[in-house]
């Protein structure tokens, strides 16, 4: 077994048994397409809900189906207001004092964007930044 690293975190999904060698390598090869087409850093394989979700799939019994854009766009949706509500939430109870920085760009197609983030500590002194617009 391979230690250290990426490893550490690849080692500890649970699976119930190892697949054969093709198997994995024809695994390996769907994720590096996936990570090559869809211009994602090398880096996503170590992406720890991917991990955990790949580990959850592997685990069930019965086949999983991913879901269609349009149920995936309504999840996204639902979770990211669950996220904005624990960031207020957090804001809230823990924000006496700030600091707000702004970061500004424009698209190739001259799109213009801005990014508002807030800056604070909490009672304990542990940073908080939260980005909350682009």
């Amino acid at each position: 077994t391979k230690t250290g690293g990426p490893w550490e975190v690849i080692n500890k999904i649970k699976v119930s048994k190892k697949a054969s060698v093709p198997s994995q390598d024809e695994f390996n090869r769907l994720i590096a397409l996936c990570t090559a087409t869809s211009l994602r850093p090398f880096s996503i394989v170590e992406d720890k809900l991917l991990q955990e979700a790949i580990s959850y799939a592997t685990s069930v019994h019965g086949d999983l189906r991913l879901t269609s854009r349009n149920t995936n766009r309504t999840i996204i949706n639902q979770e990211a207001e669950k996220l904005k509500d624990k960031i207020k939430e957090d804001i809230q109870e823990n924000c006496d004092f700030f600091a707000c920085t702004s970061d500004m760009w424009s698209s190739r197609n001259m799109k213009a964007f801005i990014a508002i983030t807030v800056h604070f500590l909490t009672d304990k002194f542990l940073m908080r930044n939260y980005t909350l617009e682009v």
